[in-house]
């Protein structure tokens, strides 16, 4: 078995590109379907909104090729794990797919097509469960899966993989305050200080793969 370092360069950049694809979709597409008169302003935002939902395809696809490229090295390990991880991050890919899929629908139905308020609310509700609920969750178990890989096989530093295991228990902590206390389905406010401990660890990460790689044992 060799040190992978490919493999390692290739997702700690993936790393990079999910989140910020993930962070800045939403930093575009959110202030104008959150408004009081979505479709209104979709309308008016057309362009915008498409590169949101671009930002969101970035988003899924990357999320997904993650596993993949940890996969060879992982599978070393425990291919069982390293394996579910691949389906639960190939699962979140579909999850955002269908939330940017749902904002290309709202700006055709925007210009060509008179719906109620009510239609829209559904939709986006949609859009919030299929990534706030669904596709974090099905992020945060992949997670997991590979943190936990991390943890006993020492590839990565074992505070790193700590960390990571804690980031994603506080994501998903967070997730299930927002189903069961929240109407939007959408991680906000106050919560989002639980998601931001994994998401500072996935940085450091990131940078950790690209610049030292995987500490494989010989």
């Amino acid at each position: 078995m060799n040190s992978y370092k490919t493999n390692a360069r290739i997702a700690g950049i993936l790393f990079i590109i999910a989140t910020v694809a993930s962070i800045a979709g939403g930093a575009v597409a959110n202030p104008i379907i959150k408004s009081s008169e979505p479709l209104v302003k979709i309308a008016a935002n057309q362009n915008q909104v498409i590169i949101g939902a671009l930002l969101g395809f970035t988003a899924a696809l990357t999320s997904a090729s993650i596993a993949l490229w940890l996969y060879p090295v992982l599978k070393h390990y425990d291919e069982t794990k390293a394996i579910a991880s691949v389906g639960f991050r190939i699962i979140e890919g579909i999850f955002y797919s269908v939330g940017a899929i749902i904002l290309i629908l709202l700006v055709y139905l925007s210009k060509h097509v008179i719906i109620s308020n009510s239609v829209v609310d559904v939709l986006l509700v949609t859009r919030n469960i299929t990534g706030f609920i669904f596709g974090a969750t099905s992020f945060s178990v992949g997670g997991l899966l590979y943190y936990f890989i991390f943890y006993r096989s020492r590839l990565i530093p074992r505070w790193l993989s700590a960390w990571g295991i804690l980031g994603v228990i506080l994501l998903l902590t967070a997730i299930f305050i927002t189903i069961f206390a929240k109407k939007n389905f959408t991680i906000e406010g106050s919560l989002m200080i639980l998601a931001l401990p994994i998401a500072l660890q996935e940085m450091i990460l990131a940078v950790w793969l690209i610049a030292k790689g995987f500490s494989v044992q010989k």
